[in-house]
């Protein structure tokens, strides 16, 4: 599977690259430009504790959930639209 690596804050996870026009690929630009919800990482970052459980509720792709599986205990992440499933499982799958 190609994929893209995206490092933001000192941590690295990997986006299925599911073509030019794809959701993935529009998120990593954004990304990438500190342009996607920059408050948010900094809120994980705050709270992140490897005694703790984080659960992610409409995880959407994925990006969220990926960005905090190293700094957490553990990452629940649940996501009910189809299309984003779809593109969450591959995400997962991208990472080791």
């Amino acid at each position: 599977m190609k994929k893209h690596t995206i490092y933001k804050h000192s941590t690295l996870f990997n986006v299925a690259d599911l073509g030019t026009n794809d959701i993935n690929n529009f998120f990593i630009d954004l990304v990438n430009n500190g342009n996607w919800e920059e408050q948010t990482f900094y809120a994980f970052d705050k709270y992140a504790n490897k005694k703790k459980i984080m659960l992610d509720i409409g995880g959407w792709i994925g990006t969220t959930c990926l960005y905090c599986s190293d700094k957490f205990k553990e990452v629940y992440v649940f996501e009910c639209d189809p299309k984003a499933l779809k593109r969450l499982k591959l995400n997962i799958e991208a990472n080791p």
